[in-house]
């Protein structure tokens, strides 16, 4: 068993004397028969039995291409290198006996076996390894008659790192790594000053924010990623909320969150905390974009959905009755949803509160004008002409012309100036025209008053008249 059949008839003679001569034919193998000290010896050789070598990944099994393995005899001698193929073994073609194997170069992306590994082939085909420490373990085996010598995949090492959409690192959020098979690889939960470190082989995992960090919305897409062979890193193509949040810098995954929304109420009062209807109010952001303006009503808020960063407010118009609050104020929503009013003095004091997350923008009862007040700005509102003359009250009911229009405005004439009653009838005596004739003196005045009068009644229509022509000469 194990040996090659001499199949070629060998003759041979035998003298007198007892000498034995052997025919001298072509025998396969050369040199299988001889004579030795009077005894024929035929020589068998061993067969040569079939050995066959796969190069196999160590988790899963299948056959890696590009494992180069070299192959000693028992005295050391290499007996050759072989490349493994995909889906072929390494067939060798060895006589029973001892021998040892090494991998001199590893696939692509696969850690080498650097052991060298003895095995014996037997004669009847049986091959059996050595027990012997070799790493990884259970990097060899015999199967089904064929040695499998097994391969790890090589770590590569996997960057996350946690930003918010700016690109500025976050603290605080969670963030989970799994295998194909869902085995969690890493857990990690961010820092500004370091990022998530994993050693993975080659294959496929997907990355999970479990929690987003304070001020942040979460990103709830599980992000698939492949780590290939020389380690590189692709992320699946999947559509995630929001755009841009997952990308690889330099061999770094980038999971990015973008700011939550908080809802901010603003409503306005008198000082008492009574609601005023009314009032105009704008809300701008800290570049001056609007973010939402709003008429105050009683029984209502103002209400926004705003990101943390810094915000103004200002009063545009004021309920009727009320003032103004004229300061321009700054407050800032924390990343928390918190509301801090930055701007400090703020005329009437009091006049903004945040309670129970509620801006409360409160206004003062305007107060009336006192009659100095109203007779100082009547005061200011006298007209005086193009000549210096002050318009007597009561003289603006004359006629004058609009200037926009261009037409005159008819108003009713002023009344026409008095007349003396008629004297009664009396005799008239003659007299002499060349004789002087004396008034006499009765005594009686009465009628002097209302001729003063009278005259300057028409002394002022004169003036009034005077100016009404020069407003229509000058227009």
């Amino acid at each position: 068993e194990g040996y090659i059949c001499v199949t070629t008839e060998i003759g041979f003679t035998v003298d007198k004397s007892g000498n034995i001569t052997v025919e001298e034919v072509e025998v396969e193998p050369a040199g299988a028969v001889e004579v030795v000290k009077g005894e024929i010896i035929l020589k068998d050789e061993l067969k040569d039995q079939s050995v066959k070598i796969r190069k196999v990944d160590l988790v899963n099994g299948q056959e890696v291409p590009g494992a180069t393995v070299e192959i000693f005899d028992a005295e050391g001698k290499s007996l050759g290198q072989w490349t493994s193929e995909e889906g072929k073994a390494i067939d060798l073609a060895l006589k029973p006996g001892s021998y040892t194997f090494k991998e001199v170069n590893a696939p692509e992306g696969y850690i080498c076996v650097t052991t060298e590994i003895g095995f014996t082939v037997d004669k009847s085909g049986s091959i059996t390894v050595e027990e012997v420490e070799v790493e990884p373990a259970g990097a060899v085996e015999v199967v089904n008659g064929e040695i499998l010598l097994k391969d790890e995949m090589k770590d590569y090492t996997v960057k996350v790192n946690k930003t918010n959409l700016g690109g500025t690192e976050v603290d605080g959020a969670r963030v989970a790594v799994k295998d194909a098979e869902g085995i969690v690889k890493g857990h990690w939960t961010s820092r500004t000053d370091k990022t998530m470190d994993l050693e993975l082989k080659p294959g496929k995992y997907t990355l999970t924010e479990v929690s987003a960090p304070v001020g942040y919305e979460r990103v709830t897409t599980e992000i698939g990623f492949t780590v290939d062979k020389l380690g590189n890193i692709t992320v699946n193509d999947v559509t995630v909320e929001p755009a841009g949040a997952v990308e690889i810098v330099e061999g770094t995954i980038i999971l990015k969150n973008a700011l939550t929304y908080y809802p901010v109420k603003l409503n306005k009062t008198d000082l008492g905390g009574t609601e005023l209807d009314g009032a105009q109010i704008v809300v701008k952001d800290a570049s001056g974009n609007e973010k939402g303006r709003w008429t105050s009503k009683k029984g209502e808020s103002m209400e926004l959905n705003l990101q943390p960063g810094a915000y103004t407010f200002e009063e545009e118009t004021a309920p009727a009755g009320h003032q103004k609050v004229t300061t321009v104020i700054g407050f800032t929503l924390e990343m928390d949803g918190t509301i801090t009013i930055t701007t400090t003095a703020v005329e009437p004091a009091g006049a903004v509160e945040v309670v129970a997350g509620t801006i409360i923008l409160k206004d003062a009862v305007e107060v009336p004008e006192t009659e100095e007040e109203i007779e100082e700005e009547e005061t200011e509102e006298t007209e005086e002409d193009e000549g210096g003359l002050l318009i007597p009250p009561g003289d603006e009911d004359e006629e004058t012309v609009d200037a926009e229009t261009e037409e005159p405005e008819t108003v009713p004439p002023t009344e026409p100036l008095a007349t003396l009653p008629p004297a009664a009838e009396e005799e008239t005596p003659s007299v002499d025209a060349d004789k002087e004739t004396p008034v006499p003196d009765t005594g009686d005045h009465s009628n002097m008053g209302l001729y003063l009068g009278l005259m300057g009644v028409a002394a002022l229509g004169g003036i009034g008249l005077l100016v009404g022509t020069r407003r229509k000469e000058d227009q």
